[in-house]
């Protein structure tokens, strides 16, 4: 047995109205559909127990997880300061020279 959708075309055409929109029939049924939808999606999530859940704990798994990563990005791109000016091109003492851009 299928429950009736909370939002309908009256629906729609009350909101259009407060609203001040204009919407076609074509605009009207997607937007049905989509809200029905966002409301069917926030039913589905208000089942899920989330008491269980140590936030504390989650926040603290992903936050070390982070880390670890930028732990790994940076050691991948240690570079020192002198062999990047020292593969520069052109320079003057501590100075890099470019080219003008214009």
């Amino acid at each position: 047995m299928r429950k009736e959708n909370l939002i309908n075309e009256k629906t729609i055409d009350y909101l259009s109205e407060l609203s001040r929109i204009k919407l076609t029939d074509s605009e009207k049924k997607k937007l049905e559909k989509d809200l029905n939808a966002i409301i069917d999606y926030v039913n589905q999530l208000q089942v899920v127990d989330a008491l269980s859940i140590n936030l504390d704990e989650e926040l603290l798994k992903i936050q070390t997880v982070l880390e670890a990563t930028e732990n790994i990005e940076k050691e991948q791109l240690s570079f020192e300061r002198d062999d990047l000016i020292d593969g520069f091109y052109d320079r003057k003492e501590d100075w890099l020279k470019i080219p003008p851009i214009f």
